[in-house]
């Protein structure tokens, strides 16, 4: 997910991203994201948001308490790569 990300972030696709740089530089972006983390801007707006319902209401809020995520991500993403397989190989079989 991390190649989705910078593609995100550099605006490119991901085919354009890997013709572009080789793994030597896909391990430094990794490495350095460790660091420094690309920029997510839910987190942006739900820091904004939670220190403005803090200061409104007395409360402490977080961050993450603004921030939209599903209850089983993992699964979410498994499903999503399995259905994209699954298409593939339906189309292969219309092909053949």
């Amino acid at each position: 997910m991390f190649c989705m990300r910078l593609c995100k972030q550099l605006g490119k696709t991901l085919k354009e991203l890997l013709s572009s740089i080789d793994s030597q530089e896909l391990s430094l972006w990794m490495a350095y994201d460790r660091l420094d983390p690309l920029d997510d801007p839910y987190w942006r707006t739900g820091l904004t948001c939670s220190t403005m319902a803090t200061l409104h209401t007395g409360k402490k809020f977080k961050a993450e308490d603004f921030i939209p995520r599903r209850e089983n991500k993992k699964n979410d993403i498994k499903t999503f790569l399995d259905n994209i397989v699954k298409k593939q190989g339906e189309k292969s079989q219309l092909l053949d």
